[in-house]
């Protein structure tokens, strides 16, 4: 074995070695989810079929009932600009994290939409809450909304969709088991917390957003929900489940300069269930949070009255 080969050996040696540790080196699940980790939580928990779902509920009893459901991977804080307002409004209003997100549990599972629906049923069903209700979701929220309405289409009223993803997404190689899992591990959901920046038209507005985001990934489980989620509802095609939202009064809202989810999809959903149509402007993915007076004078407007088709 000559010296040039040992050196190659060597290098290839140490190569695979780095690689194999960066997954453990950028872990940053440290601690179980129990208990003790939830004693600070704002809010309160429930336990569902799956687990314990962190929630948090405002507003008169008699009034109407609003779930809001955020999206892949931002926990229920995606609505600190507009759960009091429609709460002060008169509105019942229910928001809580996803599984696998926020203080909610990270049952292994596999994470699909029927599992979301699932979730949101057992939420009504244990909260005692009054249906028909009205339902928000934003980005993935909106692909869980449109399955919702499709399998319980007698517990909702009127339909809020904030940029909904509603188009199959290619996510090879995460797709791919082992080299998905490890590519994932290593470096997809370490960068989360800052790619979380890019859902803002004026990211330096929202500095503090990925340490938030953090939080949630100190406990056991995210990377599992997250992954699986991706592998099994993001690359999916929900276009016929919005269809069925024809039959309803949608109110649908873009921010104009979404990068996640362009604004040039907004005209199939359009065509398809003739919404009526916000168009946000100076704002990307969550137009509620960058513009809130704008986009919740409008939700109180249009929740206001029992709009029929």
């Amino acid at each position: 074995m000559n010296r040039f080969f040992k050196i190659n050996l060597i290098a290839c040696i140490l190569i695979v070695c780095i690689l194999a540790i960066i997954p453990f080196i950028r872990n940053t699940e440290k601690y179980d989810l129990d208990d003790a980790a939830r004693l600070h939580a704002p809010g309160k928990f429930v336990t569902l079929s799956n687990g314990i779902t962190h929630y948090q509920i405002a507003g008169p009893v008699e009034g109407q009932t609003i779930i809001l459901i955020h999206g892949f991977s931002v926990p229920m804080y995606i609505y600190d600009s507009t759960f009091n307002v429609l709460s002060d409004a008169g509105f019942q209003v229910l928001r809580f994290d996803l599984w696998g997100r926020g203080y909610s549990s990270r049952p292994k599972v596999s994470y699909d939409l029927k599992l979301f629906i699932r979730q949101v049923k057992e939420l009504i069903d244990s909260l005692n809450l009054s249906p028909p209700v009205d339902l928000i979701g934003v980005s993935m929220g909106g692909t869980i909304v449109a399955g919702f309405v499709n399998e319980y289409p007698q517990l909702v009223r009127n339909v809020v969709l904030i940029d909904p993803g509603s188009v199959k997404k290619d996510i090879t190689p995460l797709n791919i088991p082992i080299l998905g899992d490890y590519l994932a591990a290593a470096f997809w959901i370490p960068a989360l917390p800052q790619s979380q920046l890019n859902d803002f038209y004026q990211p330096d507005r929202f500095q503090d957003w990925p340490i938030r985001f953090k939080e949630q990934m100190k406990y056991k489980g995210f990377r599992y929900a997250i992954l699986t989620t991706a592998r099994n509802l993001l690359n999916q095609d929900y276009i016929s489940f919005f269809s069925k939202l024809n039959d309803r009064h949608v109110l649908l809202i873009w921010g104009s300069q979404d990068k996640n989810v362009p604004l040039s999809q907004s005209d199939t959903l359009r065509n398809l269930i003739n919404p009526e149509f916000l168009l946000i402007d100076n704002a990307g993915h969550l137009p509620h949070f960058e513009q809130p007076s704008v986009v919740n004078g409008r939700l109180i407007e249009f929740l206001k009255h029992d709009h029929k088709k």
